[in-house]
């Protein structure tokens, strides 16, 4: 983060002495050879150093990311352990797994009555009740309950599948 804030300061700074140093951009000060000459390496030097700095990051600029980002997922994976429709739709893609015609599979809203989302014991483990309507074998759409216990691994930070009956 410190590394692109001093790249963008570094771009603006040598935008800066571009602006002193163009001969047609009326200033107070009078512009000399030598000096436009000075002042172009030194636009190019801060634009070289922006550029390696916003591209390679120190270790410390790394490891603040790394932290950051390992807060970010484990905010992600409470958040979602704790979302009983985040269940639901993990065990739908299970069932539809298990289906003869899975493009067929019509599932109810998470939010509707004959659908049971329900806590087990621990706080990321949930047992999922529905139907779901799917073609069968023969073609005809026919209501399939589901049974499904489904639990949120937080050092992988995916839904594991516990147990399912259909």
């Amino acid at each position: 983060m410190f590394g692109g804030f001093l790249g963008f300061m570094g771009v603006a700074v040598g935008l800066a002495l571009l602006i002193l140093a163009w001969p047609k951009v009326p200033t107070r000060m009078p512009i000399v050879k030598g000096s436009v000459l000075t002042l172009s390496v030194a636009l190019i030097a801060n634009f070289v150093l922006s550029l390696y700095l916003m591209r390679h990051p120190t270790a410390g600029m790394k490891a603040n990311s790394y932290a950051a980002a390992a807060d970010a997922r484990k905010e992600r994976s409470q958040k979602e352990c704790n979302d009983p429709v985040s269940a639901f739709s993990a065990v739908t893609l299970e069932v539809k797994r298990r289906l003869k015609d899975p493009d067929s599979a019509v599932f109810p809203w998470p939010n509707d009555p004959e659908v049971s989302v329900q806590r087990v014991g621990d706080a990321c483990t949930f047992r999922v009740s529905a139907n779901v309507r799917a073609k069968n074998a023969f073609g005809a759409y026919l209501p399939n309950p589901f049974d499904a216990t489904i639990r949120f691994d937080m050092t992988r930070g995916a839904w594991v599948l516990e147990a399912i009956q259909i």
